[in-house]
């Protein structure tokens, strides 16, 4: 007998007689080893003396010395399968190996099975529902899983659990509050409420807890019990879970306690009330102020009240300074009452402020207080009066004197109920009434408006009217009218003679300046000013100037300058009446061609010549500037041909825009300049020749800015040295 396994024989047996022999083999190898588990091949060989030989076809061994193996746990141990949904069923997990045949029994506490499970293969997880195998409820007690399988070489597995039990007892349990009552509000008294909570079956509790709901069952509160001794007793401190005082209302104890078979009990208390109100009382005085002066008219005060049920109501009417000087009681409640301004003995009490009381003491011991707010006693009489703060004004939106303002003044400005300003025409008709309740204003702005939104100048009075509460009406009107003005000074003037020529040839060397300033009220002042060509002052002329509305102007400025030959000046005149209304009038004076004397030479300088930038071109320029300049050299040429016995220098003048950079302004002169203003003076005697000047008369210089009249700095007035002068040379 051979045992083989493949490439390798582990065991051999022979035979010698030709009888076959039983071969025996314990799982071991020719060195007495025991072999691993795994499959293994058994062949069978045979042969005679004359070299026959048979073989038998090789058979399966397996070696198997592994027993079953399994996990077995239980999440608990004891439940309660009463179909109350907590721990009705006994959950039983289990990992195996994979054998034949596993089998589990439920064993009673004397060891009879009274349920048997079988599996092929792995045995699963599975439920005990606490039934038998007839399907009948086992009855409460202790029990045990017992788990084993056996596979085909013998070998064994058992496993048997902790004790398990069936419990379907239901304890009963009961909760109620101590006191029908609390009110957590920090005077020491009632400040808690206690439920006593009770459990009549000393089972093994897994947890408890007191849960305080609101009325509408919302947990409010969520108290974990760490005892499980019962009874006991657990305070409530009026709080929430959050921390916060809960609002005043019925609280119920919920008690729950979960045992450890799974059973769960719950009972809710009776209603324990949260109050921490005080008495309520809601006070009010009918009038902010009174006048028990007997005249029929707000002679007494109501005190309006409303309160809740309690032992004693006691009311008090006190000073502003908290004395008592008249005191009332009631039982339950307190009732509304009119009070006359008199004290205990029947006297009528000082001007002043009072205040009112209402106190009371519930039976829990919660006292409150409650004051109505004040009001007063007052037999003093109201006077009012109004004030305007200008008797005149304009509202034409110039931002001078565009409204009237009122300064209304009543002496006692508390208690006014009502009161309305009128403003009326010189025939006492409304205008405009502005009104209001309570408050009146310190002041009143009036535009000017009526009530259709127009406005008419003219002459009006203004009226005050105040209402008071305590019954008082006073008025008051202003004790000058005011005047609505909106028509502005009429300005009236005249130049003469022009144009104005003031070279002291003796022809309109002098210019007259008449003014006449008229309004239907009063001009505040007025002044005149000369504006060069470019708009800028040249001259102020203050009314004072003026004699008998007069002025006789020489061409100078202040400081002494003349005006510019063939320009444009401009005379403003301004008018200003007593509210702002503004008056403006511009008259243009043109200046003739100036020519002035030098010594035994002549000099014409103007500077109203317009060129295009950078260029001798007068002619390319806007058509109102052309037209200046055509009229200008049509001038020149007459002037210049009363003088035939003079010759002409023409010379042109620039303006330096580099004066203030040495380092550039020469580069300036000479490439910019010097040859621009030598351009323009030839472009002008080119002019003058074609309107019949000789050109032996004319030679031409360009200065550039060597020479200017002004400083190139001067930026308001530099442009004075753009210019053509002509010197005439006898």
């Amino acid at each position: 007998i051979v045992c083989k396994i493949p490439h390798r024989v582990v065991g051999k047996n022979n035979c010698n007689s030709g009888e076959f022999s039983l071969a025996k083999n314990n799982g071991t190898d020719n060195d007495g080893n025991f072999v691993k588990d795994g499959v293994y091949q058994l062949t069978v060989s045979a042969w005679d003396y004359k070299g026959n030989s048979g073989e038998l076809p090789p058979f399966t061994i397996i070696v198997d010395n592994t027993p079953p193996e399994a996990d077995v746990s239980l999440p608990y141990t004891i439940f309660s399968p009463n179909d109350d949904g907590n721990l009705d069923d006994l959950l039983i997990f289990q990992e195996t190996s994979s054998e034949d045949l596993w089998e589990g029994i439920i064993r009673d506490e004397n060891g009879t099975a009274i349920k048997t499970y079988s599996w092929e293969g792995i045995a699963p997880n599975f439920t005990w529902h606490g039934k038998k195998a007839d399907e009948k409820e086992a009855p409460e007690g202790v029990y045990s899983y017992n788990l084993s399988a056996k596979d085909l070489a013998g070998n064994l597995f058992f496993y048997k659990s902790p004790n398990l039990a069936i419990d379907r007892r239901v304890a009963s349990i009961s909760v109620f509050p101590l006191a029908s009552s609390f009110s957590p509000n920090g005077d020491g008294i009632k400040d808690e409420a206690s439920f006593r909570l009770e459990v009549d079956i000393p089972l093994q509790i897994l947890n408890s807890r007191l849960e305080i709901i609101n009325e509408s069952g919302s947990i409010v509160k969520d108290i974990v019990l760490e005892k499980t001794v019962f009874p006991q007793e657990v305070k409530f401190d009026g709080r929430g879970n959050s921390g916060y005082l809960l609002t005043d209302s019925n609280y119920f104890g919920r008690f729950i306690v979960v045992f450890s078979n799974g059973n769960k009990a719950e009972m809710i208390s009776e209603p324990v009330l949260l109050d921490r109100k005080s008495p309520v009382a809601v006070l009010s005085p009918s009038l902010r102020v009174f006048s028990p002066d007997g005249d029929g008219r707000k002679d007494t005060i109501t005190i309006n009240q409303t309160t809740s049920i309690e032992g004693t109501w006691r009311g008090e009417i006190r000073s502003a300074g908290g004395e008592t000087v008249r005191v009332f009681t009631w039982d339950e409640r307190a009732i509304t009452f009119d009070w006359d301004g008199l004290d205990a003995t029947g006297k009528l009490l000082p001007d002043g402020e009072f205040y009112y009381t209402a106190s009371a003491t519930d039976t829990a011991g919660n006292s409150a207080s409650y004051n109505t707010r004040n009001f007063i006693i007052d037999t003093v009489a109201t006077p009012v009066s109004v004030v305007s703060r200008s008797i005149s004004f304009s509202p034409n939106g110039d931002g001078v004197n565009d409204f009237m303002e009122f300064d209304l003044q009543p002496q006692i400005a508390d208690g006014i109920i009502g009161w309305n300003y009128k403003i009326l025409d010189s025939n006492s008709n409304e205008v405009v009434v502005f009104e209001g309740n309570e408050f009146i204003p310190s002041s009143l702005t009036w535009q000017g408006e009526d009530t259709n939104g127009r406005v008419v100048e003219g002459k009006f009075q203004g009226k005050l009217e105040v209402e008071y509460e305590k019954g008082n009406l006073n008025s008051s009107e202003l004790v000058n009218p005011f005047t609505l003005d909106l028509t502005a000074p009429v300005i009236t003037s005249s130049v003469f003679p022009l144009p104005f020529s003031p070279d002291g040839d003796g022809e309109n060397d002098s210019l007259v300046i008449k003014v006449d300033i008229n309004d239907q009220y009063n001009v505040r002042r007025w002044n005149a000013i000369i504006l060069d060509p470019m708009g800028n002052v040249f001259l102020s002329l203050p009314s004072s100037r003026f004699r008998n509305g007069e002025y006789t102007w020489n061409g100078k400025s202040t400081s002494g300058e003349l005006v510019q030959s063939a320009s444009d000046y401009s005379l403003v005149i301004t008018a200003v009446d007593s509210v702002g209304n503004t008056s403006t009038q511009t008259t243009n004076i043109p200046v003739d061609i100036l020519v002035l004397r030098e010594g035994a030479n002549l000099r014409i300088i103007i500077s109203s010549i317009y060129f295009k930038p950078y260029t001798a071109n007068f002619i390319d320029v806007e058509p109102e500037l052309y037209e200046k300049n055509m009229e200008t050299l049509e001038k020149l040429a007459i002037i210049l041909g009363k003088y035939p016995d003079y010759r002409i220098r023409l010379e042109g003048h620039a303006v330096r825009l580099y004066w203030d950079k040495p380092d550039r302004w020469l580069t300036e002169e000479n490439e910019v300049l010097r040859p621009l203003s030598e351009n323009r003076a030839e472009a002008i005697r080119d002019a003058l020749v074609r309107r019949g000047m000789s050109s032996e008369r004319l030679t031409t210089q360009g200065i550039g800015g060597y020479r200017p009249v002004v400083p190139h700095s001067d930026l308001l007035n530099r442009w004075k040295n753009r210019r053509v002068e002509f010197i005439l040379i006898k």
